[in-house]
């Protein structure tokens, strides 16, 4: 069990035992008042009785007591249901989920960071730590040329594909909460 986020609720249904809902709150590699939830589930056969609402209140609930005052989340298809909890539509945010933790383990939330931060140069004489580039070489530079865009797309849709989406292809919504 996490003793911080990344960490997953899970609605049990006394009765039973029957996991009903679940919901994971993680940190933001970009914004450290913010965080992201995602994985909100509630059970088809549950739905309607406001088990959703009591999920995410938790959650949000939890965020607030790990110093968070922003909570983002992505909805294809619920929008409505988080804009009746309080959130609002957003600019994409930049997430990792739960890999979050794996990120910060590896020393990769750097990559992340604002290009301020990742131009700093090191400072081999105060750490103990042998450095894998020379102290006079900057981690990056900010005039470095950024990446080449990626490919375009392929100018036939891939066969059975679009067919098979139509006019059911899904939108991802950004949203987000500040909490009070």
């Amino acid at each position: 069990m996490n003793a911080e986020p990344p960490m997953s609720f899970v609605l049990i249904e006394r009765l039973n035992g029957r996991v009903v809902g679940h919901a994971r709150l993680c940190p933001l590699l970009t914004d450290e008042n913010g965080c992201w939830i995602e994985s909100v589930i509630v059970n088809a056969s549950m739905r309607g009785r406001g088990l959703g609402r009591i999920i995410m209140c938790g959650v949000e609930r939890a965020a607030k007591k790990y110093g968070f005052s922003k909570c983002y989340l992505s909805t294809e298809d619920k929008r409505m249901f988080y804009e009746k909890c309080g959130y609002e539509c957003c600019e994409p945010v930049l997430n990792a989920g739960s890999n979050t933790l794996l990120l910060k383990s590896c020393r990769l939330r750097k990559l992340f960071a604002p290009s301020e931060e990742k131009c700093k140069k090191k400072d081999v004489a105060a750490s103990s730590k042998p450095e894998p580039w020379p102290s006079d070489i900057a981690v990056c530079s900010k005039t470095a040329p950024h990446a080449p865009p990626p490919p375009p797309a392929p100018v036939r849709p891939l066969s059975g594909v679009s067919a098979s989406l139509g006019n059911h292809a899904k939108r991802t919504q950004y949203m987000c909460k500040v909490l009070t």
